[in-house]
């Protein structure tokens, strides 16, 4: 069973903004929690919002903000881009959700139906198999603007490497 977002905060009850700031920080990740704001709002990174009102992340969020952090600060990427990045890698889930549903539950169910009650199931299959259908032609899209947007990140990483070295061979 996957859990959602609040459901795997209320467990572990989450980190508050400061709290998720300064774990970051002990990673070598300085993002204060004005950043973290930015990236809420920039729908880069959304934390669970609770009852209070507060901002709560999970300690999955952290891997997502150090990733968010060295594509924008290290590779100098612009928030939009990181966004499309980050949706090129949701489809996925989404599609994970879809097959997740019980196959054999359903054909079954639509043995057993009859009349106007199998012509909906039916119906209803045949809309979950375009869903299928259409996340996986979406995955595959998404999936080859990422693959442009990673050869693009490589290689500017590259360019980076190159003048930092250019940058230590000069001070020597």
């Amino acid at each position: 069973m996957v859990l959602t977002k609040a459901a795997k905060i209320r467990n572990d009850e989450g980190l508050l903004l400061n709290e998720f700031s300064r774990k970051l920080r002990e990673r070598g990740i300085d993002v204060t929690p004005r950043q973290l704001r930015h990236w809420d709002a920039s729908g880069l990174l959304k934390p669970f919002i609770d009852e209070s009102k507060y901002r709560r992340y999970s300690y999955d969020d952290i891997d997502q903000a150090i990733f968010i952090f060295v594509l924008n600060k290290v590779l100098k990427f612009k928030l939009p881009r990181i966004r499309n990045i980050l949706n090129c890698m949701k489809p996925e889930q989404k599609l994970q959700e879809m097959l997740n549903k019980n196959p054999v539950s359903l054909m079954s169910k639509y043995r057993n139906a009859k009349g106007e009650e199998g012509w909906y199931l039916k119906r209803e299959m045949r809309d979950d198999i375009k869903d299928i259908q259409n996340s996986l032609k979406n995955f595959k899209e998404s999936m080859e603007k990422f693959e442009t947007m990673l050869e693009d990140a490589i290689i500017h990483f590259y360019k980076v490497i190159y003048e930092y070295q250019r940058k230590l061979n000069k001070e020597k």
